[in-house]
């Protein structure tokens, strides 16, 4: 599998690693492409960002971001921006499944609030707009998620489509850097 590594300037040491999953909106051509800002939508290049603060993950980078830390523990803060949209509220001809995300039987007892609740120590931002499908359910998995999480766990909420402008970008960055 190949990547793009992004380093920070003047970086002279050691630095915790920042993983930047990225979006695909059924364009698998940019992929990794987009997010260091060679291919596609300006708004996605964040990576050089992210480098500098932590682990941010869009759309189906999402999603990414919410299992990441279920099940790798080492992780501390991580920024789900959209793809929190619930099991329940994903059987609909308009939004689906990601074949990566579906365990079998997994949706017959559990849902995305079941897998947030496998957090380690880490805290996490639910950050999503009132016009985007793949945000269904944010409000409910913030809740569900506060039962868990406490105050580990923060919403940011903003009236868009299905964009990363940069101040939903700056929020996650401050959320980063409060809670690494």
């Amino acid at each position: 599998m190949s990547a793009y590594v992004c380093v920070p300037k003047g970086a002279d040491g050691p630095l915790p690693a920042v993983f930047c999953h990225h979006q695909h909106a059924g364009q698998f051509h940019l992929g990794k492409s987009e997010v260091v800002g060679l291919a596609g939508h300006p708004d996605q290049a964040y990576a050089r960002e992210l480098a500098e603060r932590g682990f941010v993950g869009h759309s189906y980078g999402g999603r990414t971001a919410l299992w990441a830390p279920a099940f790798d523990h080492r992780i501390t803060a991580s920024v789900s921006h959209y793809g929190c949209i619930p099991y329940r509220y994903s059987f609909t001809h308009d939004t689906g499944l990601q074949a990566e995300f579906v365990l079998p039987g997994f949706a017959a007892e559990h849902d995305l609030e079941d897998v947030v609740a496998r957090f380690g120590p880490a805290s996490l931002l639910i950050s999503t707009t009132s016009d985007d499908r793949w945000s269904r359910g944010a409000e409910k998995l913030f809740d569900s998620a506060r039962g868990s999480l406490g105050d580990r766990v923060e919403l940011a909420m903003y009236e868009a489509g299905h964009v990363f402008t940069p101040q939903m970008r700056d929020r996650a960055y401050a959320f980063l850097h409060r809670r690494c």
